[in-house]
């Protein structure tokens, strides 16, 4: 997942991490944050990083799973559709309040441009952060550093 939204430390539980993409949760104010609509940005084209998020958000709930499924691509319930990972990342940076996934090697890697953030473990202690190995790991981007969440299979972290 990325996003751009300063001042705003996102610690996503599960629910919350389907909850934003099925279109349930539309204010960053119900993830912790200050108030900033939010607005999914999706790939409208087939993709391997939809088949690893989508395969994730079913494995997290059974609606997602019965209503949406998982794969490369998919009828998602909400969102803006973007062609390409690098026309993905162009409107997410566009305007503030934007989240969205993308494969590792389709975000910069200056050191300083963005801030980590992180998945809460299931019993909501700390965050599963730190380097994924490239591939399709979820990523979330805000204005400061960047970070890699290993949230794929069927009992992501």
């Amino acid at each position: 997942m990325v996003y751009i939204l300063s001042d705003c430390d996102l610690r996503l539980s599960r629910s919350q991490l389907v909850g934003a993409f099925s279109g349930e949760i539309t204010d960053f104010a119900d993830l912790g944050c200050a108030s900033q609509t939010l607005e999914v940005v999706h790939r409208q084209d087939a993709s391997g990083s939809t088949a690893n998020v989508t395969a994730t958000l079913a494995a997290l709930s059974d609606r997602w799973r019965q209503q949406v499924g998982s794969g490369r691509q998919v009828p998602w319930p909400v969102g803006l559709p973007a062609k390409g990972a690098s026309e993905l990342v162009a409107l997410v940076r566009e305007r503030p309040g934007r989240i969205s996934y993308v494969k590792s090697a389709y975000l910069p890697g200056r050191p300083g441009c963005v801030r980590a953030a992180g998945l809460r473990a299931p019993a909501g202690q700390g965050a599963a952060t730190g380097p994924a190995g490239g591939g399709s790991a979820a990523t979330l981007i805000s204005q400061g550093a960047m970070a890699y969440l290993n949230v794929t299979g069927p009992t992501p972290n």
